[in-house]
């Protein structure tokens, strides 16, 4: 590979990587915090938290989309459309995040009443989602300013807002969980006014900082916004976002449903998972920065319609990917230990069971990294959502589900033997999506007129 590229691969991922892993250290910190208060605190808000999880795969999905499209424009050097593709974004948004907040603000028991059956979980997780209603209306801008200024080279911003954010977030919990500063101890409410506080100055930051260095996403009046909203554009969005947010969707309802099931098994399974998720979480997202790298960065050479060179990129990054992933796995299970002990007031059960399920973690977080890299980069970065949905949907719910539930529900196996089990989606992903790569058939340029 020329040095050019991978100065430019370095300069897209980098900033990237650092905001996701901060993001996930950050909520290890927050999972920390919370565990303070107890174990049932902790499932709760770990429970709720899946819920904002499958929301914001359903965002990300529509973002991505959007970067998609203003990675190929940008390859094709038409600058005026990234307006058009952000304001069908952002209004896509909208229609999918008002219903989110009306749900969260106005029906919160009856949510909480469907993903668990446990009175006290129900009562904590009711009140966290009631004060976090505007979470999803406020996620929705910052993922499509923060893909698109992605996607037109500019990474810093959104990594620069994002930081602020996590660090305001972490500073926030600690002075309203715990009540600092002449300010009372407001527990899991405190946490909720957190995540909302600093979500809305994330916001603020990444607009202001997108008029300062004068990138074409800003606007100037409502009027504008209005006018650049068109309905080719729509349609175009449409067509490229909706097998993305489908898929997302397919995905993330399948990981909540892996969490109703551990919920089912009991809160020491449910606390144990919410407790190990941020830790997992710090060593993948070091590598989303690359998959999202890699969409964008084909996306140039699509864009241009230089298929082969996009071709070989592909393979280069599936072998480099996956292969930093055996390093990442060593390096999650060392990690671990000095992790592990700043949980040393936790129930010793919980403890106990999610070091045994890091352990496995680490040893097949190679196969989930090769899976990100094809699915979420290579295929995706051709519009080829259509097949990414398919695989998803066979590997999740033909595999992966009915197996923790038979696990999990049926034969009653302890949580190790069911997490083990889990592992058959990741198998059948890797497969279709290696032979999907293979037949090039992804390779497409989608802005070509």
């Amino acid at each position: 590979m020329e040095p050019n590229f991978i100065r430019t691969l370095l300069t897209l991922a980098l900033p990237i990587s650092l905001q996701q892993m901060l993001t996930a250290s950050f909520s290890l910190v927050d999972v920390a915090m919370v565990g303070q208060l107890g174990k049932i605190e902790l499932a709760s808000v770990g429970l709720v938290s899946k819920f904002f999880f499958v929301s914001i795969h359903l965002l990300s999905g529509l973002a991505s989309g959007a970067g998609i499209l203003a990675a190929q424009y940008y390859g094709k050097q038409e600058h005026s459309a990234y307006l058009n593709v952000l304001s069908v974004t952002l209004l896509t948004s909208l229609i999918i995040t008002v219903p989110l907040g009306v749900v969260s603000l106005f029906f919160p028991e009856f949510l909480m009443g469907l993903l668990s059956n446990d009175p006290a979980i129900i009562g904590i997780g009711t009140n966290y989602l009631l004060y976090t209603f505007p979470y999803h209306f406020l996620t929705g801008i910052v993922l499509a300013f923060g893909s698109l200024s992605r996607s037109i080279n500019y990474p810093n911003l959104p990594m620069l807002a994002g930081l602020v954010g996590i660090v305001l977030n972490t500073i926030f919990n600690f002075i309203l969980i715990f009540g600092h500063f002449g300010i009372p101890a407001l527990g899991v409410q405190g946490a909720a006014y957190a995540t909302v506080i600093s979500r809305t100055i994330e916001c603020i930051i990444l607009i202001y900082f997108i008029h300062l260095k004068k990138l074409p996403l800003q606007y100037h009046s409502l009027i504008q916004f209005i006018e650049s909203i068109s309905i080719a554009g729509l349609k175009q969005l449409i067509k490229i976002t909706t097998p993305i947010m489908m898929s997302e969707l397919t995905w993330s309802f399948g990981v909540f449903a892996f969490y109703l099931i551990y919920g089912r098994m009991g809160a020491t399974a449910l606390a144990a998972m919410s407790l190990i998720d941020p830790l997992e979480g710090i060593f993948i997202q070091f590598f989303v920065g690359f998959g999202a790298a890699c969409t964008i960065l084909l996306g140039y050479q699509l864009g241009a319609n230089k298929f082969e060179e996009a071709y070989n990129r592909a393979k280069f990054f599936m072998l480099m990917i996956p292969f930093g992933g055996l390093i990442a796995g060593i390096l999650m299970i060392l990690f671990s230990f000095p992790v592990f002990a700043l949980f040393s007031q936790m129930d010793s059960e919980v403890l106990e069971l999610g070091r045994e399920i890091i352990y496995i973690m680490g040893f097949v977080l190679c196969l989930k990294l090769f899976n990100m890299t094809t699915m979420f980069g290579i295929l995706r970065s051709g519009g080829d959502t259509k097949m990414i949905l398919l695989i998803d949907f066979i590997s999740m719910w033909g595999f992966g589900v009915p197996m923790a539930y038979l696990g999990g529900i049926v034969l009653g196996f302890p949580l190790q033997w069911v997490f083990m089990m889990l592992l058959l989606e990741e198998v059948v992903k890797m497969v279709l999506s290696f032979y999907r790569v293979k037949s090039r058939k992804w390779l497409k340029n989608l802005v070509d007129n």
